[in-house]
């Protein structure tokens, strides 16, 4: 199944944020956790199409990128705990949402709890899936895998996989990094290019 259209949504800040959206019904927000996202590649993955499709079957749901992700701008120098808050916002106001659901996940999900707080009269439910107590101390050493992005984008990927994850192995890396593709040669060659697309 293919990805449905990517629209863009700017924040306040001034960054384009990628988001799509599926169904009708009352809305969801899906908060993706960073830093595997990719709003096109996420359908590449088995479980995605059949997962989204029994969501959205009586509801909207919208998911979306977060800023230095997937097809949202990368060129961004804001990654604090407030950064995914405005990225929430940015694609909730461009839809119209005065309510909705959101669901929080990893270390962005400190983002969605600031909406909330900020936001109480928008938000309907709150669900939060592996939040991290200690969200900013994760965000710091998450930062400190920023520089290969520059300097080896393939490493950037799979160092950032294996950061939450240290004992995936190279199928299992290849098979994740389709959210955030490409990935080293190593790992292509482990894997047999499959299931993988140009990012």
């Amino acid at each position: 199944m293919d990805a449905p259209p990517i629209q863009y949504a700017r924040t306040e800040d001034g960054v384009n944020i990628a988001y799509w959206t599926l169904g009708e019904g009352p809305p969801q927000i899906e908060q993706p956790q960073a830093p595997y996202s990719h709003c096109e590649c996420i359908w590449q993955v088995s479980w995605a199409p059949n997962w989204f499709t029994h969501l959205a079957a009586r509801r909207q749901i919208v998911f979306f990128d977060h800023r230095g992700h997937g097809l949202s701008d990368r060129e961004v120098s804001d990654y604090s705990p407030d950064a995914p808050a405005l990225d929430i916002a940015a694609v909730a106001d461009r839809l119209g949402l005065d309510r909705f659901d959101l669901l929080g996940a990893g270390y962005p999900s400190a983002g969605a709890i600031l909406f909330a707080a900020d936001h109480p009269g928008r938000i309907r439910l709150l669900a939060l899936w592996q939040p991290l107590a200690h969200g900013h101390a994760s965000h710091n050493t998450f930062n400190d895998l920023l520089p290969l992005i520059d300097k080896d984008f393939d490493y950037y990927v799979e160092g950032a996989l294996r950061w939450r994850n240290p004992d995936l192995t190279p199928q299992e890396v290849c098979r994740r990094a389709c959210v955030h593709p490409p990935v080293r040669r190593s790992t292509r060659a482990a894997c047999g290019l499959r299931g993988l697309r140009a990012g």
